[in-house]
């Protein structure tokens, strides 16, 4: 069984985080239920890696199992730090695959080698977006003009305090469906010949990475399990 619980209760991202007492992040304690329900011989959980040492108490005491940290980035081209609790044993951290963001895009230029975190609404395609991206590292962007991209940040913001909007939309643009896919390691077209734009961004900022997932679950040996 793998699972995940919202972890916008939870997130550091939010002042006013309630934790687990949350009205979203609380759906961890039905996520229990099922799992005690279900009864699997194996299970992996994760959530994100900002939650408070109270709140990854609560879990890993509720769960049995102490919680093993793990960047995606060391398996593909975003950050994304989270926690994982599962009874599969022998786990290890991921060797490094050294995967670049700008490897990843369809085309124009980055100005990063990974990018931030996926999220289920990214920063707004206009001027005040992309300085929300500058200062807060918050979402992510593609830069359609090389010589911007390559500018260090206290200069792009300089510059785009002389531009209009319309001039700011010209220099970037946000990921497509098919890079925020590959973002969480997803097979291009996974979501995106299923649900439309919105849904799908959504879908995606709420997945797991795959690749974190794939990892992990080789440490089963399955040659062992009978029906």
């Amino acid at each position: 069984m793998i699972f995940g619980s919202p972890c916008q209760d939870l997130s550091s991202m939010r002042k006013d985080r309630n934790g687990l007492a949350g009205e979203k992040s609380g759906l961890f304690f039905e996520a229990l239920r099922i799992l005690k329900e279900v009864n699997p011989r194996y299970f992996v959980m994760e959530n994100v890696g900002s939650m408070s040492k109270f709140d990854c108490k609560v879990i890993s005491d509720l769960l049995g199992v102490e919680p093993l940290k793990i960047n995606s980035s060391l398996l593909g081209p975003a950050l994304r730090n989270r926690y994982y609790w599962t009874n599969i044993k022998g786990i290890d951290t991921p060797t490094d695959a050294k995967n670049i963001l700008k490897n990843y895009i369809e085309s124009g230029y980055v100005d990063r080698r990974k990018s931030n975190a996926v999220l289920t609404k990214n920063v707004p395609y206009t001027r005040n977006g992309l300085i929300r991206y500058l200062t807060k590292s918050i979402g992510q962007v593609v830069f359609l003009d090389k010589s911007f991209a390559l500018e260090p940040k206290e200069t792009k913001l300089d510059i785009l305090e002389s531009l209009s909007d319309a001039e700011v939309k010209a220099l970037f643009r946000p990921f497509t469906t098919t890079e925020l896919e590959r973002m969480q390691t997803l097979p291009d077209g996974y979501v995106s010949e299923i649900l439309k734009k919105t849904p799908a961004h959504h879908s995606i900022g709420n997945s797991f990475t795959l690749n974190v997932i794939k990892h992990i679950l080789t440490h089963v040996d399955f040659n062992s399990l009978t029906v």
